[in-house]
């Protein structure tokens, strides 16, 4: 049975529309987390704002505890400089040969012996002998000696003002004549080879390849071109004195005629022979007035 009155009419209660909730006013962390629990979604914030201000903590204290010289510029460390090690001068301790009638000096190894050669005029080749530096001599070869592991220097007068180039080539030929007839001497020098070469600031001709002598030569003008200066490599040599021939060529001086010309001997009694005589610029002054006096030169 009805218990309302007949004229009764219930009152209908609406949400107004502010209680209406509205999808787009969900809660931030549900909207992250939909699958999360309420309860452990409502830990999520604070928990990440512990972390935040555990950083900014630990970055703050790091920064106090900072070394204050920390923005200093590195400190440089000196770099020791290594000395390089002198190369020893295989020349240091050799001998030396000096002639001031040439006006000429070199050095030499102990282990060559220097041989000094009497003077002599070769009829075929028109050359003194001077000096001959060898480990071994065999002074019963005739016309010399005959070295081993050795050199030889050997000067000719200038006579006639001859050009270097023209005095080798007929140093060659007169050296190929004594083995090859007139028919065969064009072939034999061809094969000779002709290089030109410096010594001491001299330009010189050095003559190798010779299908006879099979020796080393080198051409050198010396004094004005009033000698030509010789030096021989022997046939006979191993290849550690082709260095040791080079060293000797590196250690050659040529003595400037000028300043030797004081001094030197004159006269006697081959006054007429050009190396008896002073240059230009000197006088001989005798030692006594008597046929085939000598004495030395002295300037003007």
């Amino acid at each position: 049975m009805d218990s309302h009155p007949k004229n009764y009419d219930p009152v209908k209660i609406y949400p107004t529309p502010e209680q209406i909730p509205q999808p787009g006013n969900r809660n931030f962390l549900e909207k992250l987390f939909p699958k999360v629990k309420p309860e452990i979604r409502s830990l999520i914030l604070p928990v990440i704002l512990l972390v935040v201000i555990s950083f900014l903590v630990i970055g703050l204290i790091l920064i106090a505890n900072k070394p204050k010289g920390s923005n200093l510029p590195p400190t440089q460390i000196p770099i020791s400089t290594v000395e390089p090690t002198p190369v020893p001068n295989p020349t240091e301790n050799w001998k030396t040969y000096m002639n001031d009638k040439y006006g000429f000096e070199f050095e030499y190894p102990d282990d060559l012996n220097n041989k000094c050669c009497e003077e002599y005029s070769d009829s075929l080749y028109g050359m003194a002998k001077v000096i001959t530096l060898a480990q071994k001599l065999d002074t019963d070869f005739e016309g010399g000696a005959e070295i081993y592991n050795g050199l030889t220097i050997s000067l000719a007068l200038n006579k006639t003002n001859t050009p270097l180039d023209t005095f080798v080539e007929d140093q060659k030929i007169k050296n190929l004549q004594r083995f090859y007839g007139e028919d065969q001497l064009k072939t034999a020098l061809s094969k000779i080879k002709t290089t030109r070469v410096g010594i001491a600031g001299q330009e010189g001709l050095l003559i190798t390849n010779q299908p006879v002598l099979n020796i080393d030569i080198i051409y050198l003008p010396i004094q004005n071109n009033k000698y030509f200066i010789s030096i021989y490599k022997s046939e006979e040599h191993d290849k550690e004195f082709d260095k040791t021939f080079d060293q000797i060529l590196s250690t050659f001086k040529f003595l400037d005629s000028e300043e030797n010309a004081e001094g030197k001997f004159c006269g006697g009694i081959a006054a007429n022979l050009p190396e008896n005589q002073c240059p230009e610029g000197y006088k001989c002054k005798l030692d006594g007035n008597y046929p085939d006096a000598g004495g030395k030169c002295v300037k003007n």
